[in-house]
């Protein structure tokens, strides 16, 4: 049951975001196109051009910039195989958490039983889709990274709180500064508070550990620095704690301060759908659940620390809830300042919230497996526990019905984004017009435009790239749809498919004496190429009412003879096209006549 779970958030997770993460290059990846990409193509990238960053308040990011790399080299910048790496991230974090429930000492079925649950609750809320734009946006779904990076060093330092190792402990956090910028700072103490309640080792050692943590984040932040200075960027602004007060006493504080508690849970998003004109009332209930959760965590946490309880488990489940809580509070100091409260419903910062309720699922499934004295003790808070994760995984199926609603109408988008990029292309220094909101280059002064859609266009990335257009099925001009042809020239038959002798074959049988409007038919298509498809052949269906799709594709070879069971709308249309040159093999229809017409 637990693999079937397990299963189950996984291949969730990654279809969803096989579905739904955009291809197309879209906001920040403008700028690591104009920034970070130009130097790889001419070949003057250096080791330090991975740290790079845009301006003085934004992150490194290097291992971003190492997925955007591969997916570039490999994949013609396709920003869906990013979103597919971002999602595997989250897994192997979700992983290392399950593996560390299976440390606990297990005695009985009973206790397998309750840690399988455990497992599985890390994995349905770690891969949840309460907010789509997690995985609709590669680059938020990267930040899986974070989180795995920082919980594998919470890991690291524990395996080593009995057996102190200042100088790996040192290297360690070194490594986590470069890797992941600020963010290891809240990591680092994160890990720090929730490691010293542990009575296992000498005060001393750990002391010793601590300064040794403390000095490899300094040291990272030095190389960071002097990466940033040696690129003109020292800094940013910095932090005007006035306005940071003046933020706290504004009047929507309260409200503000509820939303990552009530997000966590259900994204707002959701509650507007669903509780119109009173989805204010639905956060509220939501906030209120989940702070009282929080309190009760918190409670149990001191009181195993009071009894002498507190293990590596109810370690890890705090270390989870304070990065949560540092990761927030990085949010409301960089961006609510700057904004206003209502920010911190953004749908990308839900990835951060809902580290809190993986650390919840923890501390439940820990404390439903604790043996207590009494039938009271005993039937009390572990039935609570019980409901709770039932309710927990009930909204987590909720959500995700909810969530799949999304990819339908991301295709059209896609594929309008797509012909706006061409026309901007075509004449990038002229008024671009209305342009979809992930075309940040449309608000470009022109000559930077020029340049970004020329290389673009240069190096065939992105919408531009053949392979990216089949791969995706989206294209950035009719011409360059298979079977459309590319030009005037690409529009006239070859003549060796015109006097071929025998010719292409492309037919449809049927057992059907009718059709209905909208229900699919089963079909047998038969398809011979004698000899004319020598490096395979692609088979493109379109119908009325719908996308064209590519139905199948024929390998390569000197004669192919097949049949392909499929089911097909009436009034489908059949193109076989073939590879290299998109010519036109042959072409079929499915025309019957109409059921609700036809006289028995």
């Amino acid at each position: 049951m637990t693999v079937l779970l397990v299963g189950l958030a996984c291949g969730n997770a990654l279809l969803f975001s096989l579905a739904a993460a955009t291809p197309l290059i879209q906001a920040d990846g403008w700028d690591f196109l104009e920034y970070f990409l130009p130097r790889y193509f001419d070949g003057s990238m250096g080791f330090l051009d991975l740290f790079m960053k845009r301006n003085g308040i934004d992150h490194a990011q290097p291992l971003q910039k190492l997925v955007l790399l591969f997916h570039t080299r490999f994949f013609d910048m396709d920003f869906r195989v990013e979103g597919l790496i971002g999602v595997f991230f989250g897994i192997v974090w979700c992983t290392i958490i399950a593996v560390e429930l299976h440390r606990q000492s297990i005695e009985n079925t009973g206790q397998r039983v309750i840690a399988a649950i455990g497992v599985s609750l890390v994995f349905a809320l770690g891969l949840s889709l309460n907010s789509t734009n997690v995985f609709t946006w590669p680059l938020v779904t990267l930040g899986y990274i974070s989180l795995l990076l920082s919980t594998a060093y919470f890991v690291f330092a524990a395996n080593r709180y009995n057996c102190p190792r200042p100088l790996q402990i040192f290297i360690a956090t070194a490594a986590l500064g470069m890797c992941i910028d600020s963010q290891a700072i809240v990591a680092v103490l994160a890990a720090m508070m929730a490691l010293a309640p542990m009575q296992d080792s000498n005060r001393r050692e750990a002391w010793s550990q601590a300064l040794a943590a403390i000095a490899g984040l300094l040291a990272a932040r030095l190389f960071l620095w002097l990466v940033a200075r040696h690129t003109g960027l020292e800094g940013g602004t910095g932090l005007e704690w006035r306005t940071l007060a003046s933020t706290f006493i504004k009047p929507d504080t309260i409200t503000g301060l509820l939303i990552p508690f009530s997000d966590s849970l259900i994204h707002v998003e959701h509650l507007t759908k669903h509780f119109p004109g009173k989805h204010s009332l639905a956060m509220a209930a939501c906030a209120a659940t989940i702070i009282l959760l929080h309190i009760w965590f918190w409670t149990r946490a001191c009181l195993l620390w009071r009894s002498g309880r507190y293990t590596r488990i109810t370690a890890l489940s705090v270390f989870l809830m304070l990065l949560s809580y540092g990761m927030t509070a990085s949010i409301i100091i960089g961006r609510v300042t700057l904004f206003d409260w209502s920010y911190l419903h953004q749908p990308r910062y839900v990835q951060s919230y809902q580290v809190s309720l993986v650390a919840l699922g923890i501390m439940l499934q820990a404390v439903i497996r604790e043996a207590r004295p009494g039938w009271s003790a005993r039937l009390i808070e572990p039935v609570s526990g019980a409901i709770v994760i039932v309710c927990l995984f009930a909204v987590q199926l909720a959500v995700s019905r909810e969530s799949w609603i999304l990819p339908q109408y991301l295709t059209p988008y896609w594929q309008n984004a797509a012909l706006a990029m061409q026309r901007v292309a075509n004449a990038p220094q002229a008024a671009t017009g209305q342009c979809p909101d992930i075309m940040y280059v449309c608000g470009y002064p022109p000559e930077r435009r020029k340049q970004l859609m020329d290389m673009l266009v240069q190096h065939r990335l992105n919408v531009f790239s053949a392979s990216f257009q089949m791969r995706n099925r989206i294209y950035p001009e009719l011409a360059a749809i298979p079977g459309f042809g590319r030009g005037d020239a690409a529009q006239t038959p070859d003549e060796a498919i015109l006097e071929a002798a025998p010719p292409a074959v492309l037919s449809i049988s049927h057992e059907d004496r009718c059709g209905v409007p909208g229900k699919p038919m089963k079909v047998s298509i038969d398809i011979h190429t004698a000899g004319l498809a020598a490096n395979g052949a692609q088979l493109w269906v379109e119908a009325i009412g719908s996308h064209r799709q590519l139905l199948d594709t024929i390998e390569a070879s000197p004669v192919v003879s097949l049949r392909l069971d499929k089911q097909l709308l009436n009034g489908s249309h059949l193109t076989l096209v073939r590879n290299g040159d998109d010519s036109i093999l042959a072409q079929a229809n499915l025309d019957l006549a109409d059921c609700s017409t036809t006289i028995p």
